[in-house]
């Protein structure tokens, strides 16, 4: 699908909130070149993103222009008083280190702000660490069935910038077996994606294939291995691709 087509069908997919957020990005943040983008194909997908702490899943929502993209995003973010929680007592004194009384502050501003914003765009509550994962997964599955795309960032150490991806949390790779047994499918697309600040430019990788009729834990270790190359720095990826 070409990128107008797609952007003509989330105009309708997303909320407003979302729609102008996209169009304030457009205006007044530079371009970022996007690498890879016919290797998409018009069957539901999941893309996995280094986080880069933000960056990279800003950077592929703003401009890969991949239709109807939901975003796995913290439980937390998409409810007022959590989300105000998760700034005051985490993202801005622990893990910024500011004082308590900018923490507060700053939260109490954003907690009116981003689960609203969020709620736009579609996004998927991640319930990390807790038995409610399998709802996150659900909901996940059920999109992909509606023709909708996943973006996932599955990386354990969510400000690592290095050229070489590192440890990833294995439980997206459910998607794949979840899928294929509800729907009938003997496949699933994952692709991974790596956004390069340096020279502002994403690159999608060729599709690391789920295969259902494979043995799981052989299918998911292989498949972690292949993403978390094409989730690598360029030069990295050129050395260590082989094509499945």
């Amino acid at each position: 699908m070409d990128r107008k087509s797609a952007r003509r069908i989330n105009r309708r997919f997303y909320g407003w909130i979302y729609r102008v957020g996209y169009r304030a990005v457009h205006i007044f943040k530079r371009r970022l070149k996007v690498v890879g983008t016919e290797r998409i194909s018009d069957r539901p997908s999941v893309f996995i993103s280094r986080h880069m702490n933000g960056y990279g899943p800003f950077s592929v929502m703003a401009w890969c222009d991949i239709p109807r993209l939901r975003i796995w995003i913290l439980a937390s973010f998409l409810e007022k008083e959590s989300c105000y929680h998760q700034y005051a007592d985490y993202t801005f004194s622990q893990r910024l280190g500011w004082p308590k009384w900018a923490s507060a502050a700053c939260a109490w501003v954003l907690c009116r702000v981003v689960p609203w914003f969020d709620r736009s765009m579609g996004a998927l509550p991640v319930y990390r660490g807790s038995r409610e994962i399998i709802k996150t997964l659900k909901m996940s599955v059920e999109s992909l069935h509606d023709g909708q795309n996943i973006l996932v960032m599955p990386e354990t150490d969510i400000l690592d910038r290095e050229e070489h991806t590192g440890q990833l949390y294995a439980g997206f790779v459910q998607l794949g077996r979840l899928y294929c047994k509800a729907y009938g499918a003997d496949t699933l697309d994952f692709y991974p994606v790596y956004t390069d600040k340096e020279d502002n430019t994403i690159y999608i990788r060729p599709p690391v294939t789920f295969h259902a009729g494979r043995p799981y834990q052989q299918e998911r270790d292989r498949m972690l291995e292949a993403l978390r190359v094409g989730m690598s720095a360029e030069d990295v990826w050129q050395k260590e691709y082989h094509e499945e």
